[in-house]
């Protein structure tokens, strides 16, 4: 039964960021390089997580090209650590990591700790599915700080 409704209020999200990123390509003024824009397809991409994978990495994948041509820095961040997600899930966990990496290489000129331990958690997934326990911890740890920081 739980599962039930963790599925339908996910399928509900997905559904009102869909029908928002349509209202935007639909407006008269609707340029893709708008960060409302980018910012609404990286959330609508993180909805699709564990209903389907491959549409987080399509998203993600058009929401880091976008970010990049505007010099969107919190969205490039936010699609890198969408794309770690992606790799993870699909096993890849050195390519993850080097999504992280980038993301880490971006966050010196962003001030994000919830940004940072979300892609820190990520990186401590990938070398903790890399059998490199040591780092895992590491990078678990550094979320963990930063969200009791900020209270997550």
């Amino acid at each position: 039964m739980l599962s039930y409704f963790n599925i339908n209020s996910q399928l509900d999200s997905i559904t009102y960021y869909k029908e928002q990123v349509i209202n935007i390509r639909n407006s008269n003024n609707f340029t893709p390089r708008d960060t409302t824009y980018i910012s609404l397809l990286n959330t609508l991409s993180t909805k699709y997580k564990y209903i389907n994978p491959d549409t987080l990495g399509i998203l993600s994948d058009e929401a880091l090209a976008l970010s990049r041509s505007v010099k969107y820095n919190k969205g490039e961040i936010i699609a890198l650590s969408n794309l770690a997600i992606f790799e993870l899930i699909r096993g890849r966990f050195k390519k993850s990591l080097e999504y992280n990496q980038e993301a880490i290489q971006s966050l010196i000129f962003e001030n994000s700790p919830e940004l940072t331990a979300n892609v820190y958690n990520i990186m401590g997934q990938a070398f903790f599915s890399l059998d490199n326990h040591p780092e895992a911890y590491k990078h678990f740890r550094k979320a963990l700080l930063l969200a009791n920081k900020i209270k997550i």
